[in-house]
């Protein structure tokens, strides 16, 4: 039933495209910007780190797997970075050895990328080291609700394993592997973990969003199920959305975490 669903429902532009492949991602990039409710839900979640970015203190601005987006478009210096080697990224970095001096990072942001670390603690050494005292990590990951639940598990082609003991993960493709609940996994479900392993690392806020809005845009596998006229109604429901119903339907959240100023 799923395959058949999504074999319907598939993006004509993407449809049969390895993921892992570089060519796949730069495609992807293309897409995002013309599928106007795709664009926008982008725009909801730029102008989130956009926010954060205000926050934070000097230094540099960093974004880990930037893959197929844009947010260098709306901060600005942003150094872009992925794993794979892509023609509009700065970099390539790997999440678990980052080529950046220690204490020289403002603010980090990433966009789905933490739940396809292999070793996140060694992701997490590496934020430690880099960032400045007061400095930002913020990330827009899948979050764990009913909701979410069915939809991750049932119309996401990316592994969803959210009672899941350990942290690390098997070695697989760059994207097409992971768990889409480490994120929830390591700082909602094991936060007392995290914590006492990273107490110069604090997580200032967990918020739960985006609903509706990003299953009917379809993102860059499935087809758009409505006009893109109308994501900008859509999201600005959504968001006005009290957060204790979102803790029931959201699909992602977004997470921020701040280095101690004495770390």
């Amino acid at each position: 039933m799923q395959s058949l669903l999504t074999s319907i429902l598939a993006e004509p532009a993407t449809r049969g495209m390895d993921l892992d492949d570089p060519a796949t991602t730069v495609q992807r990039r293309e897409l995002a910007k013309r599928k106007r409710a795709l664009y926008y839900c982008n725009l909801d979640w730029y102008r989130r780190f956009k926010n954060i970015d205000a926050t934070a203190p000097a230094g540099l601005r960093v974004e880990l797997g930037s893959g197929g987006g844009y947010l260098n478009e709306h901060i600005d210096k942003l150094i872009t970075t992925d794993l794979l080697p892509l023609p509009h990224v700065d970099r390539v970095c790997d999440a678990e050895d980052m080529p950046f001096e220690d204490g020289s990072v403002g603010a980090m942001y990433i966009i789905n990328v933490l739940h396809h670390i292999l070793e996140p603690t060694r992701f997490f050494d590496e934020v430690e080291r880099v960032l400045v005292p007061g400095g930002v990590l913020a990330m827009i990951e899948p979050a764990v609700t009913p909701f979410s639940r069915v939809i991750y598990k049932h119309l996401h082609p990316e592994p969803f394993e959210p009672k899941a003991a350990e942290w690390s993960l098997e070695p697989s493709g760059p994207l097409s592997g992971g768990n889409d609940a480490n994120p929830w996994i390591i700082l909602v479900r094991d936060r007392s973990k995290f914590e006492s392993l990273y107490p110069g690392l604090a997580i200032e806020r967990v918020e739960q969003h985006t609903s509706m809005s990003r299953l009917l845009c379809g993102g860059v596998m499935m087809r758009s199920l409505l006009p893109g006229f109308v994501f900008p109604f859509l999201i600005g429901c959504e968001n006005l959305t009290p957060r204790l119903l979102m803790r029931g339907f959201a699909l992602f959240m977004t997470v921020v975490i701040r280095k101690g100023a004495s770390s």
